[in-house]
């Protein structure tokens, strides 16, 4: 038995979305963020049975049995576009960005190599 179309029967809004499956040969165009945050931030806003699909679906993910655009399909189908969107948006104005975290690095560094000393 495998896990194909559980969520696509359920008869939710998502399932006629055009944008879902339009994109996913493309970069993403939102900056990183590892998957364990998103789901911490998700996981009071949907019904647990759906939480426990998104979980149930990363770890076939993280075994390498199912793709990572074949998960992210998958979540978009349970979570929905609006909410993960607005989830990841609010997530980035607590969280400062790859490149941001990399530039401060940088500037402690830097800081750290200067000049002065006892």
């Amino acid at each position: 038995g495998s896990i194909n179309h559980q969520t696509s029967e359920s008869g939710g809004s998502h399932e006629n979305d055009p944008s879902l499956g339009s994109n996913t040969s493309k970069t993403p165009k939102s900056p990183w963020m590892p998957f364990p945050m998103l789901f911490a931030a998700i996981s009071n806003k949907i019904p647990r049975s759906d939480m426990d699909q998104v979980t149930n679906h990363y770890e076939l993910f993280r075994a390498k049995k199912i793709s990572r655009d074949d998960f992210v399909k998958k979540l978009r189908l349970i979570v929905g576009d609006s909410l993960l969107r607005s989830t990841i948006t609010s997530l980035q104005c607590k969280f400062p960005s790859r490149h941001e975290l990399e530039a401060a690095a940088a500037a402690k560094q830097k800081n750290m190599n200067g000049p002065g000393g006892l």
